[in-house]
């Protein structure tokens, strides 16, 4: 049975291999001792233990019951960490501000990351994950962005924090690998409350896959479609990734001011 779960691990998850590189870069993050971290499949606990260097109070999350009972063995003394043995995907996110720093396992790295970011009362004030290096910089926006950058762009700060070679890892995985970092934001580009109404606002105009004057065109009028092209410096038949997220924004605050100042949430009206 424990043959089974850790070949499909492996599957999943790569562990790192150099202190150094872990050291480093949690040397180089948000994390200091008034935090409160998170962790997300430790394993050994490489990591781990240069997070209790940095951090005041580690709460670390394994769902492997063999290297959950090593973990607990390893920190049984230490009173600045509790170790739980559980599925990240149904444990309880902290009610109180935290951050986050883990090696997250490549097969729920998508719905992870959506669970952290989109808690609808406490996402992690900054967050350090290592995942699939396509999967990450889609998610920052590069080289287009996407809905999913686009989507969170407004409360959050996303980038790539490092790129890792395949070699830091053990197994090496087949696939190439970088830290996504996102940050709240002190203060978001929209307010909070309006953030249905963004999302509402951006799944209208990417539309099913058509060019902005088309997807656009409920929303706008051809006059008022025609002078935002031109104010915003984008091309009318441009796709929706072809726009920058400074654009979509200047799109959506004339939405809000000029075409929906009596409607402050945007309806399914056909």
């Amino acid at each position: 049975m424990n043959k089974k779960i850790s070949k499909k691990k492996l599957l999943s998850q790569n562990f790192l291999k150099d202190k150094a590189l872990v050291s480093s870069l949690v040397e180089k993050s948000s994390i200091n001792k008034k935090d409160t971290v998170l962790e997300i499949g430790p394993g050994n606990g490489i990591i781990t233990t240069e997070l209790l260097r940095k951090a005041g109070y580690v709460i670390a999350v394994e769902k492997d019951p063999d290297l959950f009972e090593k973990l607990l063995l390893k920190y049984k003394n230490r009173k600045d960490i509790e170790v739980h043995n559980s599925d990240i995907l149904q444990f309880d996110l902290p009610k109180y501000e935290y951050k986050v720093f883990s090696n997250i396992p490549f097969s729920i790295e998508g719905t992870l990351v959506r669970k952290l970011i989109d808690h609808p009362h406490n996402p992690p004030v900054d967050a350090y994950l290592i995942m699939r290096r396509d999967v990450a910089t889609r998610m920052v926006g590069i080289p287009k962005e996407g809905l999913f950058s686009l989507l969170h762009k407004p409360w959050f700060d996303l980038e790539i924090f490092h790129d890792f070679k395949r070699e830091d890892f053990k197994p090496e995985p087949k696939v190439q690998s970088s830290m996504l970092r996102f940050t709240k934001k002190k203060k978001p580009i929209i307010d909070f409350e309006m953030k249905e109404n963004y999302r509402l606002f951006l799944e209208k105009a990417f539309g099913g896959g058509g060019r902005i004057k088309q997807n656009l065109s409920p929303l706008f009028s051809k006059t008022q479609l025609y002078r935002l092209s031109s104010d915003l410096g984008f091309g009318l038949n441009s796709i929706p990734t072809q726009l920058s997220f400074e654009q979509w924004l200047g799109l959506y605050n004339f939405f809000i001011k000029s075409v929906d100042s009596k409607t402050p949430t945007i309806t399914k009206k056909k």
